[in-house]
């Protein structure tokens, strides 16, 4: 038996090194594999909370609007034309790290509050550069209940969004 193994050593031992360098590939295969997942696990994590802040802050806005035209008492109220949401603006190449529940509920809440301005300029009139305060829509007090509810409405979608991104926030 001992004459076998060493007429072969070369080969045993050639063997045995093979085995330890699939072995070898196998285990930093799983380690980069591990630390891609991770990486993944923090974009995801990090698009969820910028996302999140940015339509806590659009929700912020809407109730603060909702709160002043209501204080009115039907009186007239401007409303900024400036348009809110450019943190998705910047994260749309990564929201495909979100499962598709959120993704849609984002996306709906978010063309909703881009295209308010239009919404309320097709009843309303823009203040333009001529007048003392550029860059708002003038909302009469007629349209003032209009004006509110379509804030009210969207708030529910902006209010879904935020709820499916910080039930994933919490899950993980």
């Amino acid at each position: 038996m001992f004459e076998i193994l060493k007429d072969f050593q070369t080969g045993i031992v050639g063997i045995i090194g093979f085995i330890g360098v699939i072995l070898t590939l196998k285990q930093n295969a799983k380690i980069v594999r591990e630390e891609r997942m991770n990486q993944i696990a923090h974009e995801r994590k990090a698009v969820r909370t910028a996302i999140c802040s940015e339509l806590e802050c659009m929700r912020d806005a809407f109730k603060d609007r909702i709160r002043t035209m209501k204080k009115g008492e039907g009186d007239s109220a401007l409303i900024p034309k400036n348009k809110i949401g450019n943190v998705l603006d910047g994260l749309i190449d990564k929201i495909g790290l979100l499962s598709l529940e959120e993704i849609t509920l984002i996306l709906k809440a978010h063309a909703l509050v881009k295209e308010l301005p239009e919404r309320l300029s097709i009843m309303c009139w823009e203040v333009s550069d001529t007048d003392a305060l550029p860059g708002y829509i003038f909302i009469n007090g007629g349209n003032i209940q209009t004006a509110i509810e379509m804030h009210e409405n969207f708030l529910v979608k902006i209010d879904s969004a935020i709820a499916s991104l910080r039930e994933q926030m919490d899950a993980t």
